[in-house]
């Protein structure tokens, strides 16, 4: 496949050389969490074709964004994951969704969302809480239509704060569990989700104006003072 350059030497046009062909940056956004299969990749990105993908890959690999990486019996699959190069990436794609979420708006009809993008949402919201010494689980029940999911309203996010590290996974059920149970459960959507996650609303104002609600008040209080104590400093 024949790969167009802007054939500009700045670091701007290089970069678009390197990530800013279609799916590229998405194949990076899901790759922050964790490695992933092709398959993987396949099922969060709906539309997109294998060919386009190999292509993609092939491309992101050549470039040292990302790597292949065998996984030892009993997998004995092979797996993508980012380069130390790749990981950089991280900063400008949080400050790329910062200036989206500005006119993302609502979820319309026909639009879909990985949950691998929830989840790095969710992980973002929770960084600053993560000060060394933290603990603590929480849940996340965000409605919408997720790519792979068998139904609308059922994407759970388990959220774990332990020694300053901030760890998500997606719960397929509810009644599913895995570790300490929730000290508290927080209902919500993703649009607001985003914002929360990029800065764009604060945790405050996405309950006044009901966007968010938590199933336990003492929880509701003791996160939005934290989280104006992290903005204050």
């Amino acid at each position: 496949m024949t790969h167009r350059s802007y054939n500009q030497f700045c670091p701007v046009s290089h970069a678009m050389d390197v990530i800013g062909e279609r799916w590229a940056l998405l194949i990076v956004r899901d790759l922050f969490l964790s490695p992933k299969r092709f398959s993987d990749l396949m099922n969060g990105l709906p539309g997109i074709g294998t060919n386009i993908l190999a292509d993609r890959l092939k491309r992101l690999e050549r470039t040292g964004v990302i790597r292949r990486r065998a996984l030892p019996p009993p997998a004995a699959s092979t797996v993508y994951e980012l380069t130390a190069y790749g990981r950089e990436l991280e900063g400008p794609v949080v400050a790329l969704a910062r200036w989206g979420a500005q006119t993302l708006g609502q979820q319309t009809d026909g639009q879909v969302v990985s949950a691998e993008s929830a989840m790095i949402a969710a992980r973002a919201l929770f960084v600053p809480f993560a000060t060394p010494g933290a603990s603590g689980a929480y849940e996340l029940r965000l409605a919408g239509t997720y790519s792979g999911e068998p139904k609308p309203g059922a994407l759970i996010i388990d959220v774990r704060l332990a020694d300053g590290v901030v760890d998500v996974a997606l719960r397929r059920h509810r009644n599913e569990t895995s570790g300490p149970p929730p000290r508290g459960v927080i209902h919500g959507d993703l649009a607001t989700l985003y914002a929360l996650s990029v800065g764009a609303e604060s945790l405050r104002q996405a309950t006044e104006r009901g966007a968010i609600r938590f199933d336990d008040q003492d929880h509701q209080a003791e996160l939005i003072a934290r989280q104006e104590q992290f903005l204050s400093t």
